[in-house]
């Protein structure tokens, strides 16, 4: 039994992350709803050695970055979850924060 002090297998850690994702995605995409997606996507992060700094990243461009340019009914790729500084730029300002777990 894993406690809380034990961390989480990879394929745990981003298939949560994904789940979590889910709702956001859909609030901010148009009703875009990845959850047929979702086992695609974890054997495809797990395949790149996806992190949390990754995931957080992602999470920025995917929920707040503009994909005007994307067209309407837009769906994820993989580069929306390695998104450029530039891409990430536009989003935070000038300020580009590192994030980073204690």
């Amino acid at each position: 039994m894993q406690t809380n002090d034990e961390p989480q297998s990879p394929r745990v850690r981003i298939g949560s992350w994904l789940l979590s994702m889910v709702p956001k995605i859909m609030t901010t995409r148009d009703g875009y709803d990845i959850t047929p997606e979702l086992q695609r996507w974890t054997a495809y992060l797990l395949a790149c050695d996806f992190t949390e700094n990754q995931a957080a990243r992602a999470e920025l461009w995917i929920t707040r970055g503009d994909w005007s340019y994307k067209g309407k009914g837009a769906r994820l790729e993989g580069s929306d979850f390695f998104p450029s500084d530039a891409k990430l730029k536009d989003i935070l300002g000038e300020t580009m924060v590192l994030l980073s777990r204690a």
